[in-house]
């Protein structure tokens, strides 16, 4: 009889750890798609995360950043005095206006132009996506070049056009102009 105990003990043993086993694979089935991501998402905390709280930190602090110094904590001091420069406010402006300008150019006119494109076919097709492609794989210095060219003061494309359609007679200086410098930006980077 105490053979037959310990042989349905025994028994009963497997089934728990069996069932023990199945319940411990089940639980790393679930986290089997987090423990891929994890080399991602340290790497993201590193690359990422660590600089932009050592940024916060550094906000608080005095530096000159050169090797052997110390930094100093100065509390809010740098925020009153940034706050009281007189090119704060036209910062602001300026990202604002980059901001909201930027958007036409990087989500609603793309969209339009794809569907747009969307119904070409063959070549005609090919040849949109070409001119619309471009730009992306050109290097930015060359990219920065053709604007230049485009752009210059004396003899560039966009003023001798505008002085052969008559709208106007002097040279615009495009890129040291403020009013134009903020626009062609605009242009440039969308």
């Amino acid at each position: 009889m105490s053979e037959v105990k310990s042989i349905i003990v025994s028994e009963q043993g497997k089934k728990v750890n069996g069932q023990k086993n199945r319940r411990v694979a089940r639980s790393l089935i679930k986290w089997k798609p987090y423990l891929f991501l994890l080399p991602a998402i340290l790497l993201l905390g590193v690359w990422m995360y660590k600089p932009l709280l050592s940024t916060f930190v550094l906000a608080f602090q005095k530096w000159s950043m050169v090797p052997g110094t110390e930094p100093i904590a100065v509390g809010l001091d740098n925020f009153i005095r940034l706050f009281q420069t007189k090119d704060f406010v036209q910062s602001i402006e300026n990202t604002v206006f980059y901001t909201v300008g930027i958007l036409p150019f990087s989500i609603i006119i793309p969209m339009l132009l794809a569907v747009a494109t969307n119904g070409l076919n063959g070549r005609v097709k090919n040849v949109y996506r070409a001119m619309f492609f471009i730009p992306m794989i050109l290097a930015p210095v060359t990219v920065g070049a053709i604007w230049r060219w485009l752009f210059h003061p004396a003899n560039g494309l966009v003023n001798i056009t505008l002085q052969k359609l008559g709208i106007t007679d002097a040279n615009i200086s495009f890129f040291t102009d403020p009013v134009y410098a903020k626009w062609l930006i605009l242009l440039m980077t969308g």
